[in-house]
Order: C-alpha cells, then sequence, then structure tokens
C-alpha cells in the first residue's frame, strides 16, 4: 500500500468510526466545562471589577497589560497554577483514550463498539503511558543536544561573543529545519510503537520500540510521506482557523459567540486529524505486516526452518525411547 492509498483510506476510516469522533470531542468538550467552571469563578472572585480583560479583547496593549499584572499578578499566578494542573490531567486523559482509539482500529472492518473501546483504554493505559514517558525524554535529550550543537558550535565563546543578534537567528534558520525533521520521525516511530502495542501485545515494550524502529525505516518512503501528509492537514486546518480567528471583531456578542463556534468547529477538525493520522498509520502498519508475510523465505530461513524441524524430530524420538525404555523396566 503506497502513502497516497493509505491516507485516503485513513480519511474514510475516521469518516466510519464517526461515533468514536463524535464521542472524543464530548470528551474534550466535557473536560473544558469541568475545567473552565472554577477558573471561570476564581477569575470572577479576583478580577470580576477589571475592565482590562474586555479592553484586551480588542487588540493586545502592552500599558493594559501592564497595569493588569501589577494590580492582579497574585491572581494570575494562581490561575496559572491552576493551568498546569488542568494540563497535566488532560495529558493523562489523551493517553487513556488512545488505547481505545487503536484498539477500534486494530478491528476496523467491525463496527463500533463502547465496549471494545472503554475496554481498550483501560487495558492498555499503562503501557501507553510507559511510551509516552520514555519517548518524552528522547524528545529532551533530541532538543538538548540541538541546542548544545546551536550554542557550543557556532557560539564557542558565549552571548558576550556574539557580534549580532543575525547570527542567532541564522544558525536557528539552519538547525531548526534538520531539528524537526529528527523530532518528526521519532513522533512517528512513537505512532508505530502504539500500534504495534495493541496488534501484539508484547511482554517487553522495548520490542515495540525496536519493532516500530524497524518498521518506519524499512519503508521509510511509505511510513514518512504518509505522517507528512497527516501533518499537512493539520496545518492547513490550524490556518485556517487562525485567519477566521483574528478576522472577526471582538467588540460585540456576535463576533464573540461566532469565535466560540471556529474555536468548536476547529476543536472537532483536531480530533479528526488526530484519527486520520491513527488510522491511516493503523492502515499501513497492517499492510506492511500482511506484506511481510507473504515475502518468499529466504535459503537461509527455510535451512534454520528444516534444521529446527529435524532437530524436533530427534527429541520426539529420544523421548519415545526414553519412555518405552521405562515401560519395559
Amino acid at each position: 500500500m503506497n502513502f497516497f492509498i493509505a491516507y485516503f483510506r485513513g480519511i474514510w476510516l475516521a469518516l466510519r468510526k464517526i461515533k468514536m469522533w463524535i464521542l472524543l470531542y464530548f470528551i474534550n468538550f466535557i473536560f473544558a466545562i469541568l475545567a473552565a467552571i472554577p477558573l471561570s469563578n476564581l477569575i470572577k472572585e479576583k478580577v470580576g471589577w477589571s475592565l482590562a480583560p474586555e479592553r484586551m479583547l480588542q487588540g493586545f496593549d502592552y500599558t493594559i497589560y501592564q497595569d493588569f499584572m501589577n494590580k492582579y499578578g497574585d491572581a494570575v499566578s494562581i490561575v496559572m497554577g491552576q493551568s498546569r494542573l488542568i494540563f497535566i490531567l488532560y495529558f493523562f486523559l489523551s493517553i487513556f483514550l488512545v488505547g481505545g482509539i487503536l484498539t477500534v482500529f486494530k478491528v476496523h472492518e467491525e463496527r463500533f463498539s463502547f465496549q471494545d473501546f472503554w475496554s481498550g483504554c483501560t487495558f492498555y493505559f499503562w503501557r501507553m503511558f510507559r511510551l509516552t514517558i520514555y519517548f518524552l525524554l528522547i524528545q529532551v535529550v533530541i532538543f538538548g543536544v540541538f541546542s548544545t550543537l546551536i550554542y557550543y558550535g557556532k557560539f564557542q565563546n558565549g552571548i558576550d561573543g556574539v557580534s549580532s543578534e543575525a547570527e542567532w537567528i541564522n544558525a536557528i534558520k539552519f538547525m531548526l529545519p534538520i531539528y524537526l525533521i529528527v523530532a518528526s520521525l521519532f513522533f512517528l516511530i512513537q505512532d508505530y510503537a502504539k500500534i504495534h502495542v495493541v496488534h501484539k501485545n508484547p511482554n517487553w515494550l522495548f520490542f515495540s520500540f525496536w519493532r516500530s524502529f524497524s518498521i518506519v525505516f524499512n519503508n521509510f518512503l511509505k511510513t514518512y510521506p504518509l505522517y507528512l501528509l497527516n501533518m499537512i492537514t493539520f496545518a492547513i486546518i490550524f490556518s485556517a482557523f487562525w485567519y477566521f480567528r483574528f478576522s472577526n471583531d471582538m467588540n460585540n456578542p456576535t463576533a464573540i459567540a461566532l469565535t466560540f463556534v471556529i474555536g468548536q468547529a476547529f476543536i472537532f477538525a483536531r480530533i479528526g486529524t488526530k484519527l486520520l493520522n491513527l488510522g491511516s498509520a493503523t492502515l499501513m502498519y497492517q499492510s506492511i505486516m500482511k506484506e511481510e508475510l507473504e515475502e518468499p523465505l529466504s535459503d537461509h530461513d527455510i535451512a534454520a526452518a528444516q534444521m529446527f524441524s529435524e532437530g524436533e524430530t530427534l527429541v520426539f524420538i529420544e523421548d519415545e525411547e526414553k519412555q518405552s525404555d521405562s515401560e519395559e523396566e
């Protein structure tokens, strides 16, 4: 299967699982409401009498922002602390849902089952969490390596030795594309590792990591272009949201309501791109595994299989002889 076919079949698969798509949207919507209520109450309590937030909806003004932070800096710190807690909870929620999504995609020919979805969420949560932590650490190492290369490779004398900010910008422009390519490769490997866990349920996660690594690089011209197509789709949707979001005047309730609708449409589409990415990758994974099973065995594999078969036969004959000897005694 080439990546174009996998991409369009991934779109069709996401549309076929519209029940799961809607379910994921409502889960995100309910979580957002539960998170927004305490934050809204805190904001009303601390800064409810200030007109600064309303003025800043019309456009960023540094003077208003500075006055607001001077008066309500403590309240903003509390809100930011709660926001970090909400982000952590959403992080766990996202990991929890991935197992259910991939369980449904594993048997995509069958009708969507809520029972299969929730059982996949609970059964694979711990493994998905560990995989996420491992790959998160890998991403931190990659970022640290590239940051070190930029700093020590271009500016050995430190910031004081830099003649201009243009040198920093040029170095970042040169290294940033390379960093994005390497980071995206490991995000891709992470997706296939999750898919492999759901399909094979290995005892050791290292095998899933190694298997996904080999799948991605042995089929690089299939897996990576497919991933790029999915990321381009998300970039197009995000650009459209950005355009419509900031093209509206926020001075009236109608514009605010329209912005809310656009934001919800973006969230719904973002969930769709996630389903597209995981669905198309699952189809590609299944196609690659099927092709590997259908490949003819090499002479080395045939010889190894014959040796194994002969060894099994010898062991069986020896066991039979031992059993007959014991019966004679």
